[in-house]
């Protein structure tokens, strides 16, 4: 577990560091909440200095950002259950139903005749609105998987979303939207938590 922690911290500080990173802002903020919570301290290693190391410690040669992107993903895909991904998505679509009301229907056919019938307008804010969403989702399953020891408490949990989900408010939407969203994504990223801890903690 500890050779995957290490490199999951590598990929982590690449995609938080290197310049032609895409997400560099938002894996900075999860990089920062996860050193406050005291999960993964950062590194004073440069971008070159971490591929190299990545690649004595992996055996594997890290181009850049975009394949450090992809071992995060099947890393988070292969080490958390199936069933918490169902809840998740399950909460998300309720999320969804409740902010799109007179499209709620739609969702319980499918997602994609729910996104067809989506105005412009509503259109621009879905998409706001699940960038924030996945974004989250990755801070919190970046959270778990630094927590190798499931010591953390559901508050130290909470106060690290709660850290994160300020960022991405203020990263992701102009400030007229912030106070249409800020409340209810706030809560959001409680529950989502909740269903995280209760999985994975109790």
């Amino acid at each position: 577990m500890q050779t995957d922690i290490k490199t999951l911290h590598f990929m982590l500080e690449l995609l938080a560091k290197c310049e032609d990173s895409q997400t560099k802002t938002l894996h900075n903020r999860i990089l920062k909440a996860l050193d406050e919570a005291m999960l993964c301290a950062r590194s004073r290693f440069t971008c070159k200095q971490i591929k190299t190391l990545l690649k004595a410690h992996t055996n594997t040669e890290i181009l850049g950002p975009n394949q450090a992107f992809v071992f995060l993903v099947k890393h988070r895909n292969r080490v958390l259950p199936e069933t918490l991904r169902a809840k998740k998505q399950h909460l998300i679509h309720t999320f969804l139903g409740a902010n799109f009301p007179e499209k709620k229907h739609l969702l319980e056919a499918s997602l994609q005749a729910f996104e067809q019938a989506l105005s412009p307008v509503e259109e621009k804010m879905y998409g706001l609105l699940r960038l924030y969403l996945s974004s989250l989702d990755e801070a919190v399953e970046l959270f778990v998987l630094f927590d190798t020891s499931r010591e953390a408490s559901f508050e130290g949990m909470s106060t690290y979303v709660a850290s994160v989900h300020e960022g991405l408010i203020e990263d992701i939407f102009y400030k007229e939207e912030r106070v249409l969203v800020e409340e209810g994504l706030g809560k959001m990223g409680l529950v989502l938590s909740g269903v995280y801890y209760q999985h994975l903690y109790m």
